[in-house]
């Protein structure tokens, strides 16, 4: 009696693993969280950044829609994302549109940068408090959340 009570429990447990570990990707799980939220600039290349005198820390909106944008430095920008890529954890931004203020030269430089970064990161994973933007498995951007 005692063997048929340990064979019906390793058979539960084997049932419970095997539904655990089958891959099913219909499940509505997902490995990545939405990257919607608002952001604040905390590494550049995987690295902390010094902000240049006249530079304001960047920041970045992404929306449901695909419309992203923030501000750069000194001047404010928008653009697009594909959201359907968001799924295998693409990122695929179009060109920014900028405001033309001017600044002081190494804050036009950091802004610059920035952008171009921001229009280079291939991938987004986004964490409950961090977004990372990468491009050949190399950081390119991390934000924190803002809020919440």
């Amino acid at each position: 009696m005692l063997r048929m009570g340990v064979a019906l429990w390793l058979l539960v447990v084997a049932t419970l693993i095997a539904g655990c570990t089958r891959g099913d990707r219909t499940s509505g799980t997902s490995m990545s969280l939405n990257p919607v939220g608002e952001w604040r600039l905390v590494a550049i290349e995987g690295e902390a950044f010094e902000l240049p005198d006249g530079a304001k820390l960047p920041e970045l909106t992404i929306r449901d829609d695909g419309s992203v944008g923030g501000t750069a430095g000194i001047n404010r920008f928008s653009a697009s994302v594909d959201v359907d890529a968001w799924d295998e954890n693409g990122w695929d931004i179009g060109p920014a549109a900028m405001t033309r203020m001017g600044g002081r030269p190494e804050a036009m430089a950091f802004e610059q940068r920035y952008i171009g970064l921001l229009e280079k990161a291939q991938s987004v994973y986004a964490w409950p408090e961090t977004l990372d933007l990468m491009r050949a498995g190399s950081f390119v951007l991390r934000y924190e959340r803002i809020g919440e």
